[in-house]
């Protein structure tokens, strides 16, 4: 399966992987699904690594109206994109949502550490 969810409650933590070559149902379904999530809150920091996603499929107009779906306004997000063009769409996504509460980095750990500094934040 190209997306799928795990909750880490001791971290407090929902950790996305996306692999393969996704579109833009697929990615619009597992934005809506995260609320659903057996343990979720909307406060849950999110950890979306894209490290073996090779393509997405989805115009700069699908790109956008999955920015404006916010089941969780609260949480902080890492998305991991080493790759160059998923990296790009993933950026183009990030500059859409505009709240400050998204970053882009190239590997697992930069998100990790990105998501602890903001928990740890005032």
């Amino acid at each position: 399966m190209p997306i799928e969810h795990e909750v880490d409650g001791l971290r407090d933590l929902i950790i996305t992987t996306i692999s393969g070559v996704v579109g833009f149902q697929e990615l619009h379904r597992a934005i809506l699904g995260v609320a659903q999530l057996p343990g979720f809150h909307p406060t849950m920091g999110q950890l979306v690594d894209m490290s073996g996603c090779t393509e997405i499929h989805a115009t700069y107009a699908e790109v956008e109206e999955l920015a404006r779906l916010r089941p969780t306004r609260a949480a902080y997000r890492a998305y991991v994109a080493p790759v160059a063009v998923v990296f790009g769409i993933a950026r183009m996504y990030e500059q859409f949502r505009d709240d400050g509460r998204m970053m882009v980095v190239r590997t697992r750990e930069e998100g990790l550490r990105w998501l602890e500094q903001q928990r740890q934040a005032p």
